[in-house]
Parts: C-alpha cells; structure tokens; sequence
C-alpha cells in the first residue's frame, strides 16, 4: 500500500511551491538587467546597406519608429517565422520609401538576436528603404540578445556612438544612439535615436538627465527622435526646455501606440522648424511611425 499524504500537506507544498517560484522569478526580474544590459558607452561604425540618391535640397523628411523586434502585432518575436519577420521588416522599409524618407531612428530593432533569427534587423529595414548609412546601438547585449536602437539615413552618418543608460531591478536595457549627420547643402545637425523605460516615472526622469547631460554637450543643432513612453508633460516638455527644442503641435493627441497615447516624439532645435508632421497607423509595429518635414531656418526663431 502506498503512503498516501494528508490533503493540507499536499496543499501546503502546492502553495509553497508557487510562492517559491514567485520569489524566484522576482528575484530574476531583479538581477537580469545587470546581466543584459550593454556597456554604457561604445563607439560605433558606420555601414552601408544600399545606394540611394541625395536628400532632398529643400527639406528634409525624418521618421521615427519602434520596430518592435520585427513581430508587428503579434504576440512575440519568438513565435513567428524567420520569414514573417522579414516581411514585417519589408513593409517598414517600403513605408518609409514610399514617404521619401532621409533618415529613421529605430527602436526596439534586433541586430543578430537569436529570438528574431539573427536578422540584422536595422540593415535590412534600410536596404528595403535605399538608406545607404546605418548605424545600430546595443542597450541590451548578453547570452545572444543583442538589441536597441538604431540610426539609417541619406547622406553621410559620423560619429557615432551609443550610450546605454544605467541598469537597475525590473529595467530593461534602455539608451540612445547618436550620429552626426550631414545631409548635404550645408546641413548638418546631430540626430538621437531614444528609447526610454515605460514603467517607472524616477526612473524616467532619471533617463532625462543622463540624456540631457549627454546632448548639452553635442553640436547644434539637434534633432531627438524616439519612443519617450511618456506624454508631453511634464517629461518630453522638461527634456524639452533643458535642451532648447521645439515639437509639432503638442495640443496634437494623435496616439502613436495602439491603444495609447502620443508617447513618440520628434523634437529639434528652435533653428530648425517642422513643417509637417503624420502619423502612421499602418506601420507593422505596436507604434505607429511618425514622419516629419524639416526644413532649416537662416534665423534662430522659426
């Protein structure tokens, strides 16, 4: 006859089995981002993806998008077909060919991580929309996941660096990366590719002053591209007035996450001026895109 427990023991063991299981997970949630996370400052190198023709010699177009490590709207990029996830890439270089796009900043893109089948994910999005220059920094690099953001462009990008910001419990590798971009003509201007953390508001701000005590030091004028996970106020304006930028329509409520708010952001220095600004729900992304016409301005006030 085989020893048979009592009913609360087994339940007893049950629970203390979850609980276990939970203090472990938080625990790794906790120690994981020291583990990923990039170094916090790398000097990067510039590739050619693809020929292309000049930059416009009027105005200038500018997008930003979060690609979403190639998944679109899908549950996770671990699920889906190498294929799948180089026709995502495909149609957001073609979105951003088919608005004549001069430069994107990317976020969330994968260069060569095992959970996207080690596609170079900003080299083949700019490929797709006849960038020749690109430039991709790691925020998280670590046991095969090497991901970030990232800059592709017309014209010629310098350079380039990514600066990773510091790690901490349940804080994901975030940054930027920042080139020196010139786009013939005469311009030339620093361009930043950002991604901030979504969950905590410190911690955000604290991303804010590691940002701005980077790019107060940088030449002018800037242009900050990115996914802010934040509203206007008080911490895209605070960024803002730090560093002397201007935005379009910031009464614009246009949301640029599906099912939430306007938390993507173009921002420029006050000598350049953004004439237009759309955003693109139909980018193969959780964001949509947003492009922006810049053009530069011979006074310092647009």
């Amino acid at each position: 006859m085989g020893l048979s427990l009592p009913s609360w023991m087994r339940k007893r063991w049950l629970w203390g089995g979850i609980v276990s299981l939970g203090i472990l997970a938080t625990l790794l949630a906790m120690v994981i981002p020291w583990m990923l996370s990039a170094p916090l400052h790398q000097v990067l190198q510039v590739s050619k993806a693809a020929e292309a023709g000049d930059c416009n010699p009027n105005t200038l177009t500018i997008a930003s998008l979060n690609l979403a490590h190639g998944r679109s709207t899908g549950m996770h990029q671990m699920t889906q077909a190498r294929g799948t996830i180089q026709k995502h890439l495909d149609q957001a270089g073609a979105l951003l060919r088919a608005h004549q796009v001069d430069l994107v900043a990317l976020q969330e893109v994968d260069h060569k991580a095992w959970w996207s089948h080690h596609i170079d994910q900003a080299t083949h999005v700019a490929q797709a929309a006849q960038l020749p220059n690109v430039v991709g920094g790691a925020q998280v690099d670590a046991f095969g996941l090497r991901y970030g953001t990232a800059i592709a462009a017309k014209g010629q990008l310098s350079d380039a660096e990514a600066f990773a910001f510091s790690a901490g419990p349940f804080a994901p590798g975030k940054g930027f990366t920042v080139a020196r971009w010139d786009a013939g003509h005469g311009r030339t201007a620093t361009v930043v590719s950002l991604h901030f953390h979504f969950l905590s508001g410190a911690r955000q701000r604290a991303q804010a002053e590691q940002l701005v005590a980077t790019l107060e030091q940088l030449p002018r004028p800037l242009i900050v591209c990115g996914d802010f996970n934040a509203s206007w106020a008080p911490l895209v304006e605070r960024i803002a007035s730090a560093l002397d930028l201007n935005t379009w329509q910031i009464e614009d409520r246009t949301a640029t996450l599906r099912y939430g708010g306007r938390i993507d952001w173009i921002l420029v220095s006050k000598n350049l001026h953004i004439v237009a600004q759309e955003t693109l729900i139909d980018a193969p992304s959780d964001h949509a895109a947003i492009v922006a016409t810049i053009a530069w301005n011979n006074d310092e006030q647009p």
